[in-house]
């Protein structure tokens, strides 16, 4: 095989990008590329891979070009989700203990995990009865889809990063499999199998017990906002929000069920990110920061003082 150049660490990079108080605010849509770049190389995808310079570029492009311009769901949340994960891996130190390929599967999931995100959730396609919905059976819609674009991104020659990859194959299907454990519907699924591991001894040589963790990364990930500093965290939620609204609307507009959580007639800002700090985020990472007690404090305590926060604000709106 030919030599390949790979790409070097561009300059300029923040230190701070492997923390979890990262300020995403602070990056214009072409830095974001390059970050991301760095992280391949920083973890060794790049090399291993054997990832031409151009190609890795063009493949990032390709991707934030399907990016919709949602509130919500675009290619910034698109960079949130991949530093995050970025950041658990640093935390968590599992450079050493899980593979290149589990690891770039990891990354290549975190940018491609909501890719052409129409700002609709898959209920809305259910009850829309919308071509997606048929052409995916009314499963896992957006994450099928999501995973259907990301292949036909690296089915581009100049942008198939996996192109040199030994187990091309076997890499793809982790990207499919993580992307689609994104999908809330299978939460419980995927908590109560990496809870089994961790209860009857992980193990990083096993593949499978690997790939239950990557999951929880990707999940925890996913929904992270509230990881970060306030300042950081608060404009996300407005925009997540927002999102809602539009989908509420439209809802109402073509005479579906409308989903309470979104209705802005119906819901509470702050208590409903309490609650989903409770029954979500912090069993989530609870879990997965059993393999590395120490990564709580920077993600479990953060937590909690969101949820403080809410609870104030809360209290005052009750005018308690």
């Amino acid at each position: 095989m030919p030599s390949v150049e790979v790409i070097n660490c561009p300059k300029g990079i923040m230190r701070d990008l492997a923390e979890p108080y990262f300020d995403v605010w602070r990056l214009d849509r072409d830095s974001m590329i390059d970050h991301i770049e760095y992280m391949y190389h920083d973890l060794g995808v790049v090399r291993a891979w054997k990832i031409p310079r151009s190609t890795l570029r063009m493949f990032l492009l390709g991707v934030r070009e399907r990016y919709q311009d949602n509130p919500y769901h675009n290619f910034k949340h698109c960079f949130c989700v991949t530093q995050m994960a970025y950041s658990i891996i640093c935390k968590l130190r599992l450079r050493n203990k899980v593979s290149v390929d589990h690891l770039g599967a990891l990354l290549t999931a975190a940018v491609c995990h909501d890719v052409d995100h129409p700002g609709l959730n898959n209920s809305y396609h259910c009850h829309a009865r919308t071509p997606l919905a048929i052409l995916y059976n009314y499963k896992s819609i957006l994450e099928q889809h999501h995973f259907a674009v990301a292949c036909r991104i690296l089915s581009n020659k100049e942008r198939n990063i996996f192109r040199n990859v030994n187990n091309r194959d076997e890499v793809l299907t982790n990207v499919g499999d993580l992307i689609l454990a994104t999908d809330l519907a299978r939460h419980k699924e995927i908590m109560d199998t990496y809870r089994c591991n961790i209860d009857t001894g992980f193990d990083f040589k096993n593949s499978t017990h690997v790939l239950s963790l990557l999951k929880i990364i990707i999940k925890c990930a996913d929904v992270s906002n509230e990881v970060r500093p306030e300042t950081v965290a608060s404009p996300w939620v407005d925009r997540l929000f927002a999102e809602y609204s539009e989908q509420s609307a439209r809802e109402k507009r073509e005479r579906l069920p409308v989903t309470s959580y979104m209705d802005p007639d119906v819901v509470n800002v702050p208590q409903s990110q309490e609650g989903f700090i409770r029954g979500i985020m912090l069993p989530m990472y609870d879990e997965m920061c059993r393999l590395a007690s120490d990564a709580r404090a920077y993600f479990i305590s953060p937590l909690h003082d969101a949820l403080l926060r809410y609870e104030i604000q809360s209290l005052r709106e009750r005018g308690v």
